[in-house]
């Protein structure tokens, strides 16, 4: 038995607000299409967000059609749930349904497969395959709740999930790890974008990551991008091209914006191929406004000089009056503290607003900002869950 597991594909999807972008999530898409059909898997199992929104453009949904249709024609059948992306809040149906309607896939992460805390799921030939998708809402205690009704003829079992689970990142978690079903012999997960390779009780539990990088921090890190071909419970990674990214880091020492913007532009005064994205972080301090950097014209020479674009990010570079800040950081938070005492609040609410604080102290991504939301939510409901017992 043999099978391919990708996740995170956020076709329509313009990163930097580029069609180009947009073409780099299809080609990606294309290319694990021709993996899946070259190795001649017998299904897939695709763990969420294969759409970038829950009402993506016509022309993305003709693109997936005419994909999903290849694997199709080759007897191929394609499992997948709901993202956190490709679903609309409240709503009981996603664009997942249109395509389950014409034959492409089999979405068993529909609200139709849990009756009664009951999970089931959908069996190929002796396969059963279940999951839960990338809802939102009181996730954790519908892990908590739910059991798998497993057929006793399934002798292979792959519970699929779009959560970020706590051994990947204790900030970014959704749900403790733990809070899996046990029993299964191959953990599908999604909505983690970096690729992840674990165990759960002794069984693969494994992350392939997005097809493409979707943001900034994702492109810095610059991982190789691909699907997973899982053959007799071993995971093998195949590799996909993706768009190159260059990625250079320059520390300065009181610049002016002038000498600032030159220095990048000297670095991209070369041509280059195949049209890479380039990463220009900025750190140290600059003697002037990061606002008279013209980045305008950064961006027009990278793209002159054969790069797509140009993407200057200036949030590391200190201004003059940011260099005066030198108060230590213990006095600052004893401040903080009597000042909120003295204000009536009690230890437990300074406790749970310095939790708050450096949540909203990050430098995010939008996709971070959308979980780190999720976990101020949770940080509240579990403060007011205290204060009920």
């Amino acid at each position: 038995m043999k099978f391919a597991h990708l996740a995170d594909t956020h076709l329509g999807k313009r990163s930097l607000k580029l069609a180009e972008r947009e073409k780099d999530f299809e080609s990606a898409f294309k290319q694990a299409i021709d993996i899946i059909i070259k190795e001649n898997v017998d299904f897939v199992v695709h763990s969420g967000d294969l759409f970038d929104t829950g009402k993506p453009d016509v022309n993305s949904m003709i693109f997936c059609a005419k994909q999903l249709y290849r694997l199709k024609d080759k007897g191929i059948p394609v499992y997948i749930i709901p993202g956190s992306h490709d679903q609309g809040y409240g709503e009981t149906k996603s664009i997942l349904s249109l395509f389950e309607e014409a034959g492409l896939l089999i979405n068993v992460g529909d609200k139709r497969y849990i009756k009664d805390n009951k999970l089931y799921g959908e069996m190929y030939k002796d396969v059963f395959i279940c999951g839960i998708g990338g809802w939102k809402s009181r996730i954790s205690e519908l892990y908590k709740s739910i059991e798998p009704v497993i057929p006793k003829e399934a002798k292979y079992k792959i519970f699929m999930l779009h959560q970020t689970v706590s051994a990947v990142s204790n900030i970014f978690a959704d749900i403790d790890t733990e809070l899996l079903p046990k029993g299964f012999d191959y953990y599908a997960a999604g909505h983690w974008h970096g690729r992840e390779i674990m165990k759960y009780h002794g069984k693969p539990l494994i992350y392939p990551g997005s097809l493409e990088n979707c943001d900034a921090t994702e492109m810095e890190r610059n991982e190789k991008k691909g699907i997973f071909i899982v053959e007799n419970n071993t995971p093998r990674f195949v590799q996909i091209k993706s768009r190159k990214v260059v990625v250079k880091k320059f520390e300065f020492d009181d610049g002016s914006p002038e000498s600032i913007t030159q220095k990048c532009i000297d670095f991209i005064s070369s041509k280059v191929d195949e049209k890479p994205i380039l990463i220009l972080r900025l750190t140290g301090s600059i003697n002037g406004k990061r606002s008279e950097i013209d980045k305008a014209l950064i961006n027009k020479t990278a793209i002159e000089n054969g790069y797509l674009y140009a993407n200057v990010m200036l949030s590391g570079l200190r201004e003059p009056e940011e260099e005066k800040i030198s108060i230590e950081s213990e006095n600052v938070d004893q401040i903080e503290k009597e000042y909120l005492k003295s204000k009536g609040y009690t230890d437990k609410q300074i406790d749970l607003a310095k939790k708050l604080m450096s949540v909203l102290g990050q430098e995010l991504t939008p996709s971070e900002i959308e979980r780190l939301s999720l976990k101020m939510y949770k940080m509240i409901e579990n403060e007011i869950e205290k204060d009920k017992t």
